[in-house]
């Protein structure tokens, strides 16, 4: 079986193959994009311009980004809620918030793949690898399982996600997820197994009638108490990244109100 370590290494490769799978799938939905029809001109159906969703030379336009971060006292729970406004067709979102993209966007996630959980012990899967970005399907009350690997400038954390929800709409994309199993967790120079309690949350992109999206992203997430028999001790590594990854986290948010590094 594999180990933490391999299935890290078996991620940061497979991240780089899945990176330009994503900016193939772009190429292809900008290349086959519905064209705009200006009524009036052009005959009765009117007269076919441009792609519906023209882009920046460096990326599209985004606008409006916003990140709200909070921190429940009573759970231990950050909630980290994200939003942007973009004009792209579902066509080219879709690929971008396929789970197996995380790891394009060169941010806190820095590898993700779909595995396998034999009896505890996690195997990459590679089935699904022929289904195209933004087309992955889960199946009903039966959860994708995906290997994450996320790190800050303090902390890092191997995590295996259950995907329950995938859902690609002409108006609407939807992806649900929860923690299934903590790996392991690094914070500065302590290594310990398991770190997150919660780390669950959805993205989600619904168009409005001018062709423009609105993405939003929430996830929430929970550290472990490292020492929970010390109710006094103020370097709790558990504790103080608990405080501070609301702020850490916001950098996966950046990602999305940016988007070049994947388009």
């Amino acid at each position: 079986m594999w180990t933490p370590d391999e299935l890290l290494r078996a991620g940061l490769e497979k991240t780089a193959a899945d990176k330009a799978k994503l900016r193939e799938a772009v190429r292809v939905a900008r290349a086959s994009a519905p064209l705009l029809t200006i009524a009036g001109s052009g005959g009765a159906n009117g007269r076919r311009i441009g792609p519906s969703a023209p882009l920046a030379p460096d990326g599209p336009q985004v606008d409006n980004p916003t990140c709200r971060v909070d921190f429940n006292a009573n759970s231990g729970v950050n909630s980290i809620l994200g939003r942007v406004e973009i004009k792209l067709p579902v066509e080219q979102l879709a690929p971008m918030m396929d789970p197996r993209s995380w790891a394009c966007s060169g941010g806190v996630i820095a590898a993700a793949f779909l595995v396998e959980d034999h009896d505890g012990e996690y195997v990459p899967r590679y089935d699904l690898d022929q289904i195209e970005l933004g087309k992955l399907k889960v199946p009903k009350n039966e959860p994708l399982l995906l290997y994450e690997y996320a790190r800050s400038d303090v902390a890092s954390f191997e995590n295996i996600l259950a995907i329950s929800k995938f859902e690609v709409g002409r108006k609407r994309i939807r992806l649900d997820y929860y923690l299934y199993d903590c790996l392991i967790c690094t914070f500065g120079i302590l290594t310990a197994p398991g770190g997150l309690t919660v780390n669950q949350g959805y993205s989600m992109a619904t168009w409005n009638n001018r062709g423009r999206a609105t993405i939003e992203v929430l996830k929430e997430v929970k550290v472990r108490d490292l020492t929970p028999n010390d109710p006094g001790n103020g370097f709790d590594f558990g504790e103080s990244v608990n405080a501070t990854i609301g702020t850490a986290l916001s950098q996966w948010v950046n990602n999305i109100s940016t988007m070049s590094p994947i388009v």
